[in-house]
């Protein structure tokens, strides 16, 4: 099976795309640059590495056409220029979904991200809390 994986030189991608190519699988690694701390960066046989941003439909749709499968594993931990939370979490998930129904692809899997909608908030009290009000402090490690 030919599955692309957004994403795919990050932790979460960079193993999954390992475990897909030792399990005989073609895989397609979608990625903005390459993170060089994982092996899926040195391209092992069964990766092809397409370097692609998650808000370029164009670019997405050519390297999903062929693919069974589109894991989305693409993420940010912090914001730095365009890759806001918001550009990178909500429209490039937008934009992916996109592209994969343009290429043909039936399948669609999506990896949230521990930041999917952003840091922690303040409530009224002015206790830091976490976007799902639960308090900060509680879920801290």
């Amino acid at each position: 099976m030919r599955i692309a994986i957004t994403g795919g030189t990050g932790f979460v991608g960079g193993h999954l795309a390992t475990a897909l190519v030792d399990e005989g699988h073609e895989v397609v690694v979608v990625a903005r640059g390459v993170d060089r701390r994982h092996a899926s960066a040195s391209r092992p046989a069964g990766i092809t590495f397409v370097r692609a941003d998650v808000t370029n439909l164009g670019a997405l749709a050519t390297a999903f056409r062929g693919c069974h499968a589109v894991a989305h594993c693409a993420g940010i931990n912090r914001q730095r220029g365009r890759q806001s939370y918001t550009n990178v979490h909500v429209r490039g998930t937008e934009v992916v979904v996109r592209a994969a129904a343009s290429a043909g692809v039936d399948k669609l899997v999506l990896l949230s991200f521990l930041r999917a909608v952003g840091p922690h908030i303040t409530s009224r009290s002015g206790r830091p809390r976490n976007v799902y009000g639960i308090p900060a402090s509680t879920t801290r490690s």
